[in-house]
């Protein structure tokens, strides 16, 4: 399917059942927001082991949890250009609200209607490749892979 296929992006969304927004990005349904892989996002809790008598221990949490990073992975597209602007008002301007950026995934079911809604909050953006490029690849994308440090959610556990 050519990426200058009208249709491409609503089969892109189903086929992949979520959509990325970035605030001060691009429409998510647009082909700037369609990803096709997604991963991490979650929290980590760390475990503790304490003593309860005898050769007897209790597994307890601290409370305290870190989140995980949030991996980005897709196509590279002529319309994908806010993860590079991110990066460059990162860099250039410094400010926070440069910097901090909320990023709302939306999961779809199988015929397109909306499951669930995660917002991650002053997330910035840690780390971003590159597929090497290789001109006997043929017809295949290059695909860019953004990872994001997330800040908190509200709605993460709702």
């Amino acid at each position: 399917m050519a990426m200058n296929d009208p249709h491409h992006n609503d089969a892109a969304v189903r086929r992949s059942r979520f959509t990325v927004e970035i605030s001060g990005g691009s429409d998510p349904k647009s082909t700037g927001g369609v990803w096709l892989a997604i991963s991490g996002g979650g929290i980590e809790f760390k475990d503790e082991a304490n003593p309860v008598g005898g050769d007897s221990l209790r597994l307890t949490t601290a409370g305290q949890g870190r989140w995980q990073d949030l991996v980005l992975k897709g196509p590279m597209t002529a319309n994908r250009k806010d993860i590079v602007t991110w990066w460059k008002d990162m860099n250039e301007k410094g400010e926070d609200t440069n910097c901090y950026r909320t990023v709302t995934i939306t999961f779809y079911n199988r015929d397109g209607g909306e499951v669930d809604t995660i917002s991650y909050n002053d997330c910035w953006l840690k780390e971003y490749r590159l597929t090497p490029a290789d001109s006997r690849a043929g017809s295949e994308f290059m695909f860019e892979e953004v990872v994001i440090d997330v800040g908190w959610s509200t709605d993460y556990f709702a």
